[in-house]
């Protein structure tokens, strides 16, 4: 299900991806720079940067490997050793498997907000139909469960993404 929660799934829900709003959009196909990653705290609405709100960035371990790789210019040190403490840029992180896998042009690799906040999950409790008299003369009994689930984007100031550069 997390995949279709998080890139919407033919037939089922919208997914998250595709809801969020865009802040920022990279220079490069395949690379992004810290200011284009710290830009997104400021496009989300103050009230969810804050710590009871429990804002994060969402990318997949792909992308989590290629940020832990870069390194600045000159120096050789790595561009952000707070990842080493499981933050990015003052905050906390965390991933999702099914986001899009490296830096690749077009894609939406990184997500920053308040995820409690801003996406709602339905779900409704499984149901078991059990029919024995339409199977009886046959001494079959039908079985079929019932559970629907979805999401949805409730408040989009809570959430931005970046979008790399086509």
């Amino acid at each position: 299900m997390n995949n279709e929660f998080t890139l919407g799934g033919s037939g089922g829900p919208t997914g998250i991806v595709p809801s969020i709003t865009v802040g920022t959009t990279a220079a490069g196909t395949t690379a992004v720079t810290v200011a284009e990653i710290a830009s997104l705290p400021s496009k989300v609405d103050y009230g969810y940067r804050s710590a009871d709100a429990q804002p994060v960035y969402m990318f997949s371990d792909g992308v989590e490997a290629a940020l832990k790789s870069m390194v600045a210019s000159g120096s050789g040190e790595r561009m952000f050793p707070e990842m080493s403490e499981g933050k990015l840029c003052g905050y906390p992180y965390v991933i999702n498997i099914d986001m899009a896998s490296s830096l690749s042009a077009s894609g939406t690799p990184i997500i920053f907000g308040s995820v409690k906040r801003g996406v709602l999950i339905h779900s409704v409790t499984p149901s078991v139909i059990v029919s024995q008299e339409r199977f009886a003369d046959y001494g079959q009994v039908f079985y079929s469960m019932l559970h629907r689930q979805g999401v949805v984007l409730s408040d989009a100031n809570a959430l931005t993404a970046l979008k790399m550069h086509a």
